[in-house]
């Protein structure tokens, strides 16, 4: 006998219980042709909108596109395009470490001498190469921020005079919603 929610049921009970799937007759949902639908929720899914996002975006059930991205298919379709996005990236820092000693070299000539190539840099180009550089190099100072709070409170009187003073000003006052946040004594 086995325990089964509120009460004791038999083996055969549990068995034969029609509420209950058997393993062996479950079916399983796999994507086997990719559709136009399957391609967008793929591309989506690799830039990295959510299941959720995705469904709103295509109008289709947050459990569909769940199901879709979990298929191997989908899967093995986005290992593919990460490789592939990865080696993107590992191709430009290499192109950028290649032309990095040029850039460099560049930019002692302008700081030291002046001039790239044989021409004239001004003045305000070489500092400002030397101030990203000493940012890159030391990072940027500290920058302070100023400022400055004001708090008051106004009376009913107050802001009557407000209104009048805004009315006699040619301006229009929309009264709105006054509400009184006096404590009652």
């Amino acid at each position: 006998m086995l325990e089964r929610g509120a009460g004791i049921i038999t083996d055969e009970q549990y068995q034969n219980d029609r509420r209950r799937v058997p393993a062996h007759e479950k079916k399983s949902w796999t994507l086997k042709n990719m559709q136009d639908i399957h391609h967008q929720i793929k591309r989506q899914l690799f830039l990295g909108i959510t299941c959720v996002d995705i469904a709103k975006n295509l109008g289709i059930d947050k459990q569909t596109v769940m199901m879709i991205k979990n298929s191997p298919i989908i899967q093995q379709q986005l290992k593919v395009m990460h490789g592939a996005a990865d080696s993107d990236t590992m191709d430009l820092q290499k192109q950028i470490a290649e032309i990095l000693p040029k850039a460099l070299a560049n930019l002692r000539e302008v700081i030291e001498t002046g001039q790239i190539d044989g021409e004239q840099v001004s003045a305000s180009i070489r500092l400002k190469e030397s101030n990203a550089i000493l940012d890159r190099g030391v990072g940027k100072a500290a920058q302070t921020i100023n400022t400055t709070s004001v708090s008051t409170t106004f009376t009913a009187d107050d802001i009557l005079k407000l209104k009048q003073q805004a009315c006699e000003g040619g301006g229009y006052f929309d009264d709105g919603e006054v509400i009184d946040l006096t404590e009652e004594s």
